[in-house]
């Protein structure tokens, strides 16, 4: 994980957000937050995300792989069917089924962050 890189969350709740900004915060990175896909979202104009956290009842997977800004961003998919997604085959996934562990998600989210040179 590289200081810098920024985690975007989309879900109806807010803990999610809450845990990850407790745990990947102090490491450097930021974590954002919205609470659905027609949400603006933070710091648009800085660029694109690192890495998206979704919540499939918040933003459907059709929703994430059709957004272009999306296109190659690596997803952690959670409460999704992962045969019934149609995610794009570029962008890497990884599903988790609900109820998750948040160590999970966290081994989820590090195994996924791009990696860039410092």
């Amino acid at each position: 994980m590289v200081n810098g890189q920024r985690v975007l969350v989309i879900d109806g709740m807010h803990e999610i957000q809450a845990v990850l900004h407790a745990v990947l915060g102090p490491r450097g990175m930021q974590v954002d937050w919205v609470r659905s896909h027609t949400q603006q979202l933070p710091g648009e104009a800085a660029g694109r995300p690192d890495i998206l956290v979704i919540d499939a009842a918040a933003l459907p997977i059709h929703k994430s792989s059709g957004n272009r800004a999306w296109r190659d961003v690596p997803q952690v998919i959670l409460g999704a069917d992962e045969a019934a997604s149609t995610a794009d085959s570029d962008t890497q996934h990884t599903y988790l089924n609900t109820p998750f562990q948040f160590p999970d998600l966290i081994r989820a989210i590090e195994s996924l962050l791009p990696t860039r040179a410092a």
